[in-house]
């Protein structure tokens, strides 16, 4: 069992209902909440949807995220923390978490992507003028 559940962080998830290996991401944990309860968004297989983050690790290959089945459970489930996502990754499942649940700040979240892309190749345009 897992003391201590962090955001961002891949956990197994155990709750005696399935023999298969589940796993889950960690979205949320209030350390000061008596109930123990863990926000969570379960792996699953399927890349079908528009609220899919893919992602890779190598304790279970590529699985999938879908935001949009955003849930919650109690910590004494998590029996082992298996990784971390990357920071890009928890931007993207924070970015379609809230726009499934539709709150405005995907729109920022939306808006700082574009700008990043746009800058990246501003960059590259100006170094392949530049002859560099």
């Amino acid at each position: 069992m897992v003391t201590e559940a962090r955001r961002g962080y891949i956990y197994e998830f155990d709750d005696n209902k399935s023999s298969n290996k589940r796993y889950v991401l960690v979205v949320s944990n209030d350390t000061r909440a008596t109930d123990r309860m863990v926000s969570v968004i379960m792996f699953g297989d399927s890349n079908l949807g528009h609220d899919v983050v893919k992602v890779e690790n190598e304790a279970f290959g590529v699985k999938y995220l879908h935001c949009g089945m955003l849930t919650y459970t109690k910590r004494e489930f998590l029996t082992m923390e298996v990784d971390r996502i990357s920071p890009e990754e928890m931007e993207k499942v924070d970015y379609v978490i809230s726009r499934e649940l539709a709150i405005r700040e995907h729109i920022v979240a939306e808006r700082d992507v574009y700008k990043k892309l746009y800058e990246e190749l501003l960059a590259k345009a100006m170094s392949t003028n530049t002859g560099e």
